[in-house]
């Protein structure tokens, strides 16, 4: 037999009926255990606070509007901006804060070498990502001409 809701507040005793029900497996069950004559009036009830429930919950988490692309300094982090190790590695400069680029590498946009090559220039960029663990997390790279 299924006992009294016990739930603190009214989600909460409604997410533990709910779990009552899953478990007895028949909606009849849930009639009994609130004592109405009518099973039309369980769900008439029930699926309304349901619905509710799911609304309040839903309504309040709207997706975030992606960022627009951002403009920032590119470079070759260990030439241009003091990033340490060996070799020639894509970085961007954001809010004067350089970091190492996941997601493109520096060969994917020209000869690194070059008079105008990320190892003898700094270039500006348009960039979508993220930093993460001190690395830009690259989802968009765009090199721009000058």
């Amino acid at each position: 037999m299924i006992g009294p809701l016990s739930g603190v507040g009214r989600s909460e005793g409604l997410r533990g009926w709910w779990e009552k029900l899953a478990q007895e497996g028949s909606p009849q069950v849930s009639q009994r255990i609130v004592r109405h004559a009518e099973f039309s009036t369980t769900l008439k009830h029930y699926t309304q606070l349901e619905l509710e429930v799911l609304g309040a919950c839903t309504s309040s988490k709207q997706p975030a509007a992606p960022e627009p692309p951002r403009l920032v300094e590119a470079s070759c982090g260990q030439c241009n901006f003091d990033l340490p190790g060996d070799g020639c590695d894509l970085a961007v400069r954001i809010d004067g804060k350089a970091y190492f680029v996941d997601g493109t590498s520096i060969d994917e946009h020209g000869d690194a070498h070059a008079a105008d090559g990320m190892c003898n220039a700094i270039r500006k960029a348009r960039v979508e990502g993220d930093v993460s663990e001190g690395r830009f997390q690259a989802t968009f790279f765009e090199l721009l001409h000058d």
